[in-house]
């Protein structure tokens, strides 16, 4: 199968590579590989593809004196592994919205819909492997494994468009794998084979079944723990805002095994505000749709979103919103 992926450089110079020893940086030279070079400016992007009937493989390797982004466009909704060796990159919609985050030595499964993505990378060397998967083959084997059930179920989705499962650490793993199964001598050009073919996809079989052990043994790495983390502290907050545990951080971190002040990193990363910010402004979002939607008394609703004093409730409500709760144009009056 072909590459569902098309990277769009602006005024990049684009050469296949035809002659060996390949360039000097190349670290793992596939054999049987179409290679390929892209120049822009001081940065070279080297691509190496191998392909059979079931995955199309990619390996990248470059080096960037700055942080570099560009657009790319999926052609056909499919499964895609993101393997990262070293490097950063942020993979996101059209929007902007992050949907695949990855780091050295991390890897991830993700499904993707035809369409616009922006990828960027971080300075820096980059060593990664994308791995394109033929839809209709792989859809059969997602649903017989309950660690990829999620992408199955997205596929057949018709309001999700892209989903990335958590990040695990076992990129190098993958990469001495594939270095000792299908590189060549740089010196000897080698012809794609039906050998070749048959080693890709035991190649493939392995990497899945290493990625779904890692997920099964939760080997995340740092930015999958820290979503995860961030999942479960938003979930509680949102059941318990009106409960006094919200109120006092250092309880509120050990219910997440954190100290106070990583728990207050990870909450200013994930919403740039501080977690007391972060709670009061569902306090008040929530106080603001009460007052709109029900004819609950002031007081009541004040309890409801954890003001034992009604007073205090409306000083805060005031400073926050710009008017007082008697104020509020409430439809049920």
């Amino acid at each position: 199968m072909q590459s569902l992926i098309t990277l769009q450089f602006i005024s990049a110079l684009f050469k296949t590579i035809n002659t060996y020893p390949l360039p000097y940086f190349t670290t793992i030279p596939l054999r049987g590989a179409i290679t390929s070079l892209f120049s822009l400016s001081e940065n070279r992007i080297f691509v190496q593809s191998l392909s059979n009937y079931l995955v199309h493989l990619e390996l990248f390797e470059f080096s960037l004196f700055k942080d570099f982004s560009f657009d790319t466009l999926i052609h056909k909704s499919s499964f895609f592994m993101f393997v990262m060796h070293d490097g950063q990159s942020v993979l996101s919609d059209h929007l902007g919205n992050p949907v695949s985050e990855t780091m050295g030595n991390s890897c991830a499964l993700s499904y993707l819909r035809v369409g616009k993505y922006n990828w960027q990378f971080s300075a820096g060397d980059h060593k990664m492997i994308l791995l394109t998967f033929r839809d209709d083959y792989y859809i059969r084997k997602l649903n017989e494994v309950p660690q990829f059930k999620p992408l199955a179920d997205v596929y057949q989705s018709p309001t999700v468009s892209y989903l990335t499962l958590p990040h695990c650490t076992i990129a190098k793993s993958i990469f001495t794998l594939i270095k000792k199964q299908l590189t060549k001598e740089q010196t000897v050009k080698t012809t794609k084979s039906l050998k070749t073919d048959v080693e890709i996809s035991l190649i493939i079989e392995n990497i899945l079944s290493k990625y779904q052990n890692s997920l099964i043994a939760k080997q995340y790495d740092t930015n999958s723990i820290n979503k995860q983390k961030i999942a479960q502290i938003t979930r509680f907050i949102h059941q318990n805002y009106a409960d006094k545990v919200v109120d006092d951080l250092v309880k509120l971190a050990n219910k997440f095994n954190m100290s106070r002040s990583s728990f207050i990193r990870l909450i200013k990363k994930e919403f740039q505000m501080s977690p007391n910010e972060y709670i009061l402004k569902l306090k008040m979002t929530k106080a603001m749709v009460r007052l709109t939607t029900t004819s609950k008394l002031i007081k009541e609703i004040a309890t409801e979103v954890g003001y034992h004093d009604p007073f205090h409730f409306s000083r805060v409500f005031k400073k926050y919103h710009k008017i007082t709760p008697s104020k509020v144009d409430r439809i049920c009056e």
